[in-house]
């Protein structure tokens, strides 16, 4: 195989391994920007509240 061939070659599979590296990386040391926490309580208390409701105007 020719060298002009095989250098960009080469040279492409290390940056693109590199680049998956550092963007992985980069990606684990990040917090959610939002409180996962308070929006699983919202919805618990939403899903009670629509049982309530439900429950409430049921057919006797």
């Amino acid at each position: 195989m020719n060298w002009c061939v095989l250098i960009p070659l080469l040279v492409g599979v290390i940056c693109a391994l590199l680049g998956y590296l550092l963007g992985k990386n980069a990606e684990a040391g990040k917090k959610p920007s939002f409180n996962v926490y308070a929006y699983k309580n919202r919805i618990a208390k939403l899903e009670a509240d629509l049982e309530t409701c439900k429950s409430s105007k049921a057919p006797d």
